[in-house]
């Protein structure tokens, strides 16, 4: 299409996501993943990598959700990395996709990027009536766990306190104290 058309990319980048959704769809994730490669060599708009990015994510995400051991590891690799891309390449990423793409990097043994996206969350979402209560806590929570893989205990702990006065009964707040 774009051979054609050069002057339409957000047509051809319509294209060029659904082709990679009908792969998906016939479980061809080589040729899905060729197809969104062909989206970041075209240069296509981010409104078609987000969903692009984000369609291969869950194709890995439940291929690992499928899988054990290593071979686990290697598709929740893939996973987040084209979560990541999907956040990336979003306007307005949600502090859904941002928080599971944190807690898949500390299951990957990444706490560091696990505690910079968070703490970003925490920053940019704290005032957002959707995400205050339960969603904040848990956040807070991967946010200690990401904090102790470092052996940032200090700056933990503060954290440690304001969740044990919120929730003392909480199991994972009670391992963390």
């Amino acid at each position: 299409y774009l051979d054609r058309h050069p002057d339409q990319r957000d047509y051809g980048a319509a294209a060029a996501y659904h082709r990679l959704e009908a792969q998906l769809a016939l479980g061809n994730a080589d040729a899905a993943v060729a197809e969104f490669e062909g989206l970041i060599t075209n240069d296509a708009p981010d409104n078609w990598i987000s969903p692009a990015a984000f369609a291969l994510f869950q194709h890995f995400r439940a291929r690992a959700d499928a899988l054990g051991g290593d071979e686990r590891a290697d598709a929740l690799t893939e996973a987040v990395k084209y979560l990541a891309r999907s956040n990336d390449a979003a306007d307005r990423p949600t502090w859904q996709n941002l928080t599971q793409e944190a807690r898949l990097r500390l299951e990957l043994e990444e706490p560091s990027t696990a505690a910079t996206i968070l703490e970003g969350v925490i920053d940019r979402f704290g005032d957002d009536e959707g995400f205050q209560g339960s969603p904040e806590f848990f956040a807070k929570l991967d946010l200690v766990e990401a904090y102790l893989e470092q052996d940032k205990t200090g700056v933990a702990a503060g954290l440690i306190d304001e969740l044990k006065a919120q929730r003392p009964n909480n199991l994972r707040v009670k391992l963390f104290f």
